[in-house]
């Protein structure tokens, strides 16, 4: 089990995630969910228009691996980066890659979203899946992620990535919105957007967002043509049906490094 941090009384993000039954519950075979699947093709469709080879791309947050193998099909040129916070996460991606036949293609980092460098070579593009921003508090620490994300990618690379949305099923709705209105009244002691849930019985502090605070984080960092989606926008956009109200109404955002 997962130590405590005194001061929160919440268990740290890395801590987490090295978790062993963590590990064992995220490890699966290759997949990408419909819109992970959308916007990988947009953000490759983006590059291709502009004539933009993909050499490099990192996936941040790559856990098990489950979308490398995905990665690696829809940049066939590039050297992928996959990297993760937690070791034993790393370990378990690095099998998964022998297992799956593509560890010649992938280097692989154990390192936070905020620690990742460039090493010399910029990437084209940069992926944040599976709601990784999401594990990623205080919101200084997610500024910081940001603007490392925005040093790995050269002048015109993209960066895409899906995120928690506050807005969804209405269990979720409501909770925010009661967060929201004690904010206004100046009686909510959590930063908006947070919330605190038990995972594996483990306490861990979660950071939901807005499409607004999605399109203000990227700005800060200068990135450019931001576009940032619910999944009820995007499914009928590709022929899907997804409703608000029953679904997670996940964000799916890109934008170019200016």
């Amino acid at each position: 089990m997962a130590q405590l941090d005194q001061a929160s009384g919440l268990v740290p993000n890395a801590e987490y995630w090295d978790t062993p039954t963590v590990v064992d519950r995220q490890r699966t075979q290759p997949y990408l969910f419909w819109y992970e699947r959308e916007l990988i093709r947009r953000v490759a469709a983006d590059l291709v228009e502009r004539d933009v080879p993909v050499r490099r791309v990192h996936v941040v947050g790559c856990g098990p691996g489950r979308e490398v193998p995905g990665v690696c099909r829809a940049f066939p040129e590039a050297v992928v980066v996959a990297s993760d916070i937690a070791p034993r996460m790393v370990e378990a991606c690095a099998e998964n890659l022998v297992a799956w036949g593509i560890a010649d293609r992938v280097l692989l980092r154990c390192a936070g979203a905020a620690e990742l460098r460039d090493e010399g070579v910029p990437a084209q593009v940069v992926l944040v899946l599976d709601n990784v921003l999401t594990y990623v508090t205080p919101a200084a620490e997610r500024d910081e992620t940001m603007r490392a994300f925005r040093a790995l990618l050269a002048p015109g690379g993209v960066l895409g990535g899906v995120v928690h949305h506050r807005w969804g099923r209405l269990t979720k709705s409501a909770f925010f919105l009661r967060q929201e209105i004690a904010g206004t009244l100046g009686i909510g002691r959590e930063e908006r957007g947070d919330r605190v849930a038990r995972m594996e019985g483990m306490p861990v502090r979660l950071h939901y967002f807005t499409r607004d605070e999605v399109a203000a984080l990227l700005g800060c960092a200068d990135f450019g043509a931001v576009e940032v989606r619910s999944l009820a926008e995007l499914g009928p956009e590709v022929g899907r049906v997804y409703h608000a109200a029953t679904g997670y109404n996940n964000l799916v955002f890109r934008a170019r490094a200016e």
